[in-house]
């Protein structure tokens, strides 16, 4: 196997701890970091707490442009150059100056080793199919033919993104490594399924309609829909108001509880007090939450616009699913699920299964080296 040079854009927990994984597995790998962290995105990380080995490109260039986080790493592409074909580069994402400068340095066959590249793409946002763009296509048809190595996909959600934007799938390996999390801070209680006047609904997420879809859900339920359930929102973001003004200008608040951010720890206690995770997503590339409710064993509502819906929901074994675009479909979702509440404690046992199956750590790293072995 070769040397895997995997590069990111900043230090986060989750990768932190799915490198400090594949670290422990005698996986050989080393991580560029294009820069510490973005104006809006950033973690306290200890730097003693990452396991694997890395580089941190000290001098990178890195700015917003139109809501985009734009990073400039001369250095890191020098790195690269110099590299033999005993390492394998997994290049950033399309989008990123960097990747597409590799790529055309690989095409003028200044680079000799060879790249993979990790792909969560999810082709459906707020109106539905993104609209095709011919320049973005080509970009990605360009940096995807560069691709010698492997794609590494969470899942279904990434292969049929590419085909929709006009990438030949059938000669791309693909390798398949979910988001993984630190299972051991999520705990599931012996739940019963207690039938509750209102069940609670709860939906970790940052308060950002264009993308999480929250209100959009609620409106298309009904409030008639809405008063037979407790929805819990866990997070903190731009439209926490736009929330607010709903639930007060509906008389809500007994069944609408804006919750803010909360730690693991608190987030776990709700997970466990909670009957079902809902998340009704216009556009979630591979969320952590859907996995996180199976690993907690929770029935699982959730939007068909979540990239790892084909992994995390089974409709009809463990939850349901539904076209946040698709007002008919939402509410025909939904009292699904209310239907089906006596199955609850079923399909969060096939939750759980799930995440054994497919998301445990050890067993979607081993996975993952068995494919690029």
């Amino acid at each position: 196997m070769k040397k895997l040079i995997f590069v990111n854009n900043i230090i986060t927990p989750y990768r932190t701890f799915l490198f400090n994984k594949l670290t422990e597995k005698g996986v050989d790998i080393c991580v560029f970091y294009q820069t510490i962290s973005e104006k809006d995105r950033s973690w306290k990380i200890k730097m003693e707490d990452l396991k694997h080995p890395f580089w941190v490109d000290k001098h990178s260039i890195n700015f917003r442009l139109l809501g985009h986080n734009i990073h400039l790493n001369p250095i890191l592409i020098c790195k690269i150059i110099g590299l033999n074909k005993d390492y394998d580069v997994q290049i950033p994402g399309w989008g990123d100056i960097n990747a597409f400068v590799l790529c055309v340095l690989k095409k003028l066959h200044v680079i000799r080793c060879s790249f993979s590249v990790s792909c969560e793409a999810n082709y459906l946002g707020i109106n539905g199919p993104a609209p095709k763009s011919k320049f973005k296509n080509f970009i990605r048809r360009f940096e995807m033919s560069c691709v010698d190595g492997f794609a590494i996909i969470p899942g279904e959600m990434p292969i049929r993104a590419l085909a929709y934007f006009g990438v030949d799938t059938s000669r791309i390996r693909f390798a398949v490594l979910p988001n993984i999390i630190q299972d051991d801070q999520l705990t599931r209680d012996n739940k019963e399924y207690l039938f509750r006047n209102r069940p609670i609904f709860i939906t970790p997420a940052r308060l950002i309609e264009k993308i999480k879809g929250i209100l959009n859900f609620w409106k298309c339920i009904g409030i008639e829909n809405i008063k037979k359930c407790v929805f819990w929102v866990v997070g903190d973001g731009i439209d926490e108001s736009l929330y607010k003004d709903f639930v007060t200008q509906n008389n809500l608040g007994d069944y609408i509880k804006l919750l803010g951010f909360k730690n693991v720890h608190e987030l776990n206690e709700l997970y466990n007090e909670a009957d079902v995770c809902l998340l009704p997503s216009y556009y979630d590339q591979s969320p952590l939450t859907l996995i996180e409710a199976t690993k907690v064993g929770l029935p699982i509502l959730a939007s068909n616009h979540c990239g790892n819906h084909f992994e995390c929901v089974d409709p009809g074994k463990n939850g349901e699913i539904f076209d946040p675009c698709n007002p008919i479909d939402v509410r025909n979702s939904f009292e699904r699920m209310m239907n089906e509440r006596e199955k609850w404690k079923q399909f969060g046992n096939r939750s759980e299964e799930i995440y054994n199956e497919r998301f445990a750590p050890d067993v979607a790293i081993s996975n993952f080296i068995a494919q690029i072995s």
